[in-house]
């Protein structure tokens, strides 16, 4: 039996959308540190918005 490989078709510009939620100021540090690994991991650009997210019920 014949194992058919994947074949990986990456997109040129690809992107990672950081939301960082916490409340204050050190953990949206840890997570902007933890955002900027992964992208960096993955060869992604992290961009981020620097508004406060909308109340939504």
């Amino acid at each position: 039996m014949r194992r058919k490989a994947i074949q990986r078709k990456p997109r040129p510009y690809k992107f990672m959308f950081a939301i960082c939620l916490s409340g204050q100021m050190s953990n949206h540090l840890i997570c902007l540190e933890k955002h900027m690994f992964f992208a960096a991991l993955l060869d992604r650009v992290l961009f981020w918005s620097d508004e406060q997210p909308l109340d939504l019920p």
